[in-house]
């Protein structure tokens, strides 16, 4: 809901869309690395959850301050984050 929500918010219809597919695309791949380990995702419990709670954190914080120079770089470590989490995660 959360990413969602920022999407939205910035009134782009194109990036509302590209959002909406690659959400769809790593939530599969999550759901699907969860029911073949029947392991609970680090990201849900245990240290990860700090970790996430805390990047996103940083960007709920930049958008309501209205810093979007601080917004960018909290969303960038984002996607550093995730696509760090991913290529760990990747079955491939």
């Amino acid at each position: 809901m959360f990413h969602a929500n920022v999407v939205r918010a910035a009134g782009n219809a194109y990036l509302t869309a590209l959002y909406e597919g690659v959400h769809t695309a790593v939530l599969s791949q999550e759901h699907e690395l969860w029911v073949r380990t029947e392991a609970e995702p680090g990201w849900l419990a245990g240290p990860g959850r700090s970790v996430l709670l805390g990047i996103h954190q940083a960007i709920y914080d930049a958008v309501a301050a209205g810093d979007a120079s601080r917004a960018q770089t909290a969303v960038l470590r984002h996607h550093e984050v995730m696509l760090a989490h991913l290529a760990a995660h990747d079955p491939g």
